[in-house]
């Protein structure tokens, strides 16, 4: 198919639904292209302001070349909807985009996997396709070199059992779902992971919803940051949680519904308060703090346990004993002084990297109570004489 228009723009599209070269953005004209039987690849296309839709009814829709060359570019909205995959996992194997919205889904088998240069809005497209959604057993790749936000309403949703939804981008914003239906989802023992490289993570209320699988949330030396005031959870999920920011939930504390096990990595200054909402399910929390100047880590539990830990890796307080949750600290600089630690009939943990471990005020007051095993390790040394 050879489509030459007055004012320069073409149309060039091989056999086997090979898209070779379009070009509508000197009049910014809209390109609807339907494959009925066969994949569609793509090399090239350019569409100015105007919207994209790109439909493989029966099979996928791929690069023609495996490399990070743009395949996709406009300002308006892409839409792409393929039976068997859009894109696919590897090396540069993703649909490379620079596209203004994105909405995108597959509705047999397979996963989607975008490449967007710059900010992307995942949001409405055309023929009723909303957000992104992968078929029952896919996963979903996300990766921008800006902002991802999404349009209200708008969600991603991954295919369950075994598959990964994974978002890898400058900054993240998530607006409110519900519970069940939220914004990010996977289920049964499909895991979540939000990577912020540049920014901040923005959740608000039932964010981030999964079965069993994991949730990482990884805002690097960026925060974590909560839209909402509390009541409402932003992660639900029944299994792990893993998260790192230099601040978390330190306006608005982050609210955890179902976790088993939290894992967090404090790497700045910043304050983290965090809140298990509605039910006694996490079963241990280890922290990870990077340095002795980084902020104040406070935790509380449904059934009034709680971490309360200062600046300079000074436990203040730790109370696991309630629902005897293990508890883990490790300091990769820096001392360790302990008050008071009540771990129930559970593990305590303490490491220190690279310093010792002593306790706050030098008296005989018991620093550590557990009917568990007790784990200490210090680099220059475990108490003093």
């Amino acid at each position: 198919i050879d489509i030459d228009y007055s004012d320069g723009d073409l149309v060039d599209i091989n056999d086997n639904h090979q898209i070779n070269s379009v070009v509508h953005n000197n009049s910014d004209r809209l390109l609807d292209y339907t494959a009925t039987l066969g994949d569609i690849s793509v090399n090239s296309i350019t569409s100015g302001n105007a919207a994209v839709t790109l439909t493989a009814a029966a099979g996928a829709i791929a690069e023609a070349a495996t490399n990070t060359s743009t395949n996709i570019s406009t300002a308006g909205v892409l839409t792409l909807s393929a039976a068997t995959g859009i894109g696919a996992d590897g090396a540069d194997q993703a649909l490379d985009t620079n596209v203004g919205t994105l909405a995108a889904q597959t509705t047999l088998s397979g996963g989607i996997y975008i490449n967007q240069t710059g900010d992307l809005l995942v949001g409405v497209g055309d023929n009723g396709i909303d957000g992104i959604t992968a078929a029952t057993g896919g996963s979903v790749g996300l990766e921008s070199s800006g902002n991802v936000s999404l349009n209200s309403g708008s969600r991603v949703i991954a295919g369950g059992n075994g598959t990964s939804l994974a978002i890898d981008a400058g900054s993240i914003n998530l607006n409110p779902g519900t519970a069940g239906t939220e914004t990010i989802q996977n289920t049964g023992s499909g895991s979540i992971e939000l990577t912020a490289d540049a920014g901040d993570i923005t959740l608000d209320h039932h964010s981030i919803g999964t079965g069993s699988g994991t949730v990482t949330v990884d805002a690097g030396t960026g925060d974590i940051l909560v839209a909402q005031s509390v009541g409402t959870s932003e992660i639900n999920s029944t299994g792990t949680v893993t998260l790192s920011g230099a601040a978390i939930g330190s306006t608005n504390a982050l609210e955890i519904d179902g976790a088993t096990a939290l894992e967090i990595f404090d790497n700045g200054t910043g304050a983290i308060q965090i809140a298990e909402l509605s039910a006694d399910t996490i079963t241990s929390t280890a922290i990870t703090v990077g340095n002795v100047g980084f902020g104040t880590i406070d935790i509380v539990y449904n059934n009034d346990d709680l971490v309360d830990i200062d600046d300079s890796h000074e436990i203040n307080s730790v109370v696991h004993n309630n629902a005897n949750r293990d508890f883990e600290y490790t300091a990769t600089s820096g001392d360790v002084r302990v008050n008071e630690v009540f771990g129930g009939s559970a593990a305590v943990t303490l490491t220190s990297l690279s310093g010792s471990i002593d306790e706050t005020v030098s008296d005989t007051s018991i620093n550590v109570t557990t009917d568990g095993t007790l784990t200490l390790s210090a680099s220059t040394g475990i108490g003093s004489s």
